[in-house]
């Protein structure tokens, strides 16, 4: 899991947030490494542990326009 969390005093919607920050973070980090397309792959985990984080879903579209898919 993602930070290290237990989850265990964590509601599964707090967890869920967290795990997509996570995954946010990884991303961010990898996008300003250049790493494109591992950077990516963490942008979508992010949004497969939360369909809502709409931060995430804005960094995918960030990092294809980079690659050159609109």
């Amino acid at each position: 899991m993602a930070l290290g969390l237990t989850g265990a005093d964590l509601t599964p919607g707090e967890l869920m947030w967290q795990e997509g920050a996570a995954y946010r973070l990884e991303g961010r980090q990898l996008q300003e490494a250049g790493e494109a397309s591992r950077a990516l792959s963490a942008f979508r985990m992010a949004v497969v542990v939360n369909p809502a984080y709409a931060e995430a879903f804005n960094d995918m579209g960030v990092v294809l326009e980079s690659v050159g898919r609109v």
